[in-house]
């Protein structure tokens, strides 16, 4: 897999290879977010292109631990606006797994739904990934089309140095304490899009002693997010594409969020949390219940819940609704060919490996700042 064609003054890919099995593609959105990941390694998203490109740094966090970063004005921008940490480092790269993952992808627990991540979590075309194509030099990002992520949005300089656990808490939504993992356990997933469970298993071999959180040396959370128990998601209990019957008395459909409150119940039966539709055309969140009726549903408040049939009792809590309303209409993929633009065939203005010295004009930023951080 990777380009085997480039342009020899700029070393911008110009063809490209990678093996497709036809018999397990299909025309479903995560076998289309699987391959444009594919074309992203064609696109010189390999750890050795990337040192060509001269757009790396190590870094030290956690004390002594070194890691690769994507380190330009773009990358340092985009994390900066995303994790409000005006210090915070460019794209950090995998350093788990084997060979063909380490350094080739997007860290999974620095942004964990984003497409060059290994793992098949969400693949959003988010900020992170497009400005990593952005700074080669030969490439330009539509910002535009950027996908959102909720992954440690607005977490401060501490979600990526921190242990992700202190004296089995959490300060971070995303992760999660467990001393097993169960199907039965209920958590809200981090984008607020289902109920998922808390991501504990016991590995083969006792973990490294830095990323320990349990009194067991081998328990902890999957190897790809440095071992940090996170919410993984339960995919019959999603609000947008899950079974009814699975999240009971809950709206499913694209517009669907979760919420949840110790006293909710449904049908007199109480219940973790539920689906809602919302509305997000007006500056205050609106929800409704299954065969409810609409509400504003103020930040961080809780309202009664209201459905006709007098099925659903008790409150929710609303979310944030940057939260709620962090969606985009570029989402759900479809095929259909890009119309041609007048400067398409025309040269990028930086040459291959002047990405780490090139500045960051005003409109690059403004573009990086509405990804990066939804309204």
């Amino acid at each position: 897999m990777g380009h085997c064609l480039c342009e020899l003054e700029s070393g911008r890919p110009l063809a490209g290879v990678t093996n497709i099995s036809p018999r397990h593609i299909r025309e479903t959105e995560e076998d289309i977010r699987t391959v444009a990941h594919e074309l992203g390694h064609i696109l010189e998203f390999l750890f050795h292109h990337l040192g060509d490109a001269k757009v790396l740094q190590q870094v030290v966090v956690r004390g002594n631990e070194r890691k690769w970063v994507i380190d330009t004005e773009h990358t340092k921008c985009v994390a900066s606006k995303h994790f409000n940490c005006l210090s915070a480092h460019g794209v950090k790269l995998e350093n788990a797994g084997g060979r063909g993952t380490v350094g080739s992808h997007i860290d999974w627990r620095y942004i964990m739904d984003n497409l060059m991540t290994q793992r098949s979590v969400g693949k959003r075309y988010t900020a992170f990934s497009l400005v990593v194509f952005d700074s080669l030099g030969y490439c330009r990002a539509n910002y535009s089309r950027a996908e959102p992520s909720l992954w440690g949005m607005h977490s401060g300089c501490g979600f990526l140095p921190n242990k992700c656990l202190v004296n089995k808490a959490t300060a971070y939504p995303a992760m999660c304490y467990r001393e097993f993992s169960s199907l039965s356990d209920e958590q809200c997933t981090h984008d607020r899009l289902g109920i998922g469970f808390c991501g504990v298993f016991e590995h083969n071999e006792d973990i490294p002693k830095e990323y320990r959180y349990f009194s067991n040396p081998r328990l902890g959370g999957e190897v790809m997010s440095d071992y940090c128990p996170t919410v993984a998601k339960n995919v019959g209990r999603n609000c947008e594409h899950g079974v009814a019957a699975d999240i009971y008395g809950s709206f499913i459909g694209a517009e669907s969020l979760l919420v949840k409150d110790s006293r909710l119940m449904c049908n007199g039966r109480p219940v973790f949390a539920g689906c809602v539709e919302t509305n997000c055309t007006d500056k205050t969140l609106r929800v409704r219940l299954l065969d409810g009726e609409w509400q504003n549903c103020p930040e961080y408040r809780s309202v009664s819940t209201r459905s006709k049939d007098g099925s659903w009792s008790g409150t929710v809590i609303c979310p944030r609704r940057v939260h709620a309303c962090t969606r985009s209409s570029a989402s759900s993929v479809v095929l259909r060919p890009l119309p041609a633009r007048e400067d398409d065939r025309e040269p990028a203005s930086t040459p291959m490996g002047a990405g780490r010295q090139r500045a960051v004009s005003d409109t690059a930023v403004a573009a990086i700042e509405s990804a990066a951080v939804p309204a």
